[in-house]
Order: C-alpha cells, then sequence, then structure tokens
C-alpha cells in the first residue's frame, strides 16, 4: 500500500473534522492540517514510514502535533512538536497496544526463501520481531508507529485519532503539553 493510498484514506476520514474545526491543509508530501491560534499555529500530521509497504509485515505510520509560528510541518522549536501518546489516558494507549496486536495477528511469515533470510541474523531477528504481539503496555513516551496490513487498519487508525483528536487540540489550544 502506498503512502499516498494510506494519506487518502486518512484524509477522507479527517477532513469533515478538521474543517468543522478550522483546519485547513498544509503543503508538503505528508497529510497534515493546521489552524491559527493567536498568532501561532497548531499543526498535526501523518507520516508514513520510510521503511516503505513490505506484503507481509505491512508498514506503519505515525501522528505528530506541533505548535509552531509558521503553518509548516516540521518547522520551529522541537521542544513544541509532541508524537500521539504524549496525549493519550492509560486506557487509550492499552486500546492502541490491542489494535496494534489486532494488525500483527493478520501478518503471515514469509518461506525461508524469502530474501530476507539471506541476510545476518540481527536483520532476520529485527524482521522476525515485527510479527510478535505487544506484551507490554505503551507509555506516554513511547514512541509508537501505527501497524496496517490493509485499508481497513489505516480506517480504524484514522477513526481512533478522529476519537481524539478534541481532547488533543484543546490541551494544545490551552497551552497544556
Amino acid at each position: 500500500m502506498k503512502s499516498t493510498e494510506v494519506y487518502s484514506i486518512v484524509r477522507n476520514i479527517l477532513a469533515s473534522w478538521c474543517k468543522e474545526h478550522g483546519f485547513r491543509r498544509t503543503g508538503g508530501g505528508m497529510l497534515g492540517w493546521y489552524r491559527p491560534i493567536g498568532d501561532r499555529f497548531i499543526l498535526f500530521w501523518f507520516q508514513v514510514s520510510r521503511d516503505g509497504w513490505d506484503e507481509y509485515t505491512g508498514s506503519k505510520f505515525i501522528v505528530e502535533f506541533q505548535i509552531s509560528d509558521e503553518p509548516q510541518i516540521g518547522s520551529g522549536h522541537h521542544d513544541q512538536r509532541w508524537r500521539l501518546p504524549k496525549f493519550l489516558t492509560g486506557d487509550q494507549l492499552e486500546l492502541i497496544r490491542q489494535l496494534q496486536n489486532r494488525v500483527i495477528a493478520k501478518l503471515e511469515k514469509p518461506n525461508r526463501d524469502y530474501h530476507i533470510f539471506q541476510m545476518p541474523d540481527n536483520v532476520v531477528d529485527w524482521y522476525l520481531a515485527k510479527f510478535k504481539p505487544i506484551g507490554e503496555r505503551y507509555s506516554r513516551t513511547d514512541d509508537i508507529w501505527l501497524r496496517y496490513k490493509e485499508k481497513e487498519d489505516v480506517q480504524q487508525w484514522a477513526i481512533f485519532v478522529k476519537e481524539v483528536l478534541g481532547s488533543i487540540v484543546g490541551s494544545l489550544a490551552n497551552g497544556a503539553s
């Protein structure tokens, strides 16, 4: 699944919410939105992994938030930039873990003739770890990439993000970080 397809799915789910709440689309290759807050901007965006798509493990993306002087993704100070988990409750983080494990449960390991098995052991171990369920609870400081294998997985993540956006934007607008 190409990143453009992922962004299209997410955009279809979030566009109306963003419009209703005064957000406009950012420019550039990633899917993002911004809204003025005083003389600054609240931004949030989705970034598909540079690892690309693998037919067996799928891919992943992150959601980032930022307060910036410009309506441009990645501009400004890094201490004014956060990833999704920072704003979530323990129950929401547990839901993410459960959703991740649903995606992982769908994955089927490739046959031993797959090219990855010709790589050094550390690369093979890294690859095979993608098939292991997440056992430990996530925390707000974890760097969580949202995994997907199918269109429905991306839709599920976009719906989750849509459900938490209001409280996150409210937190950012009130200066909480």
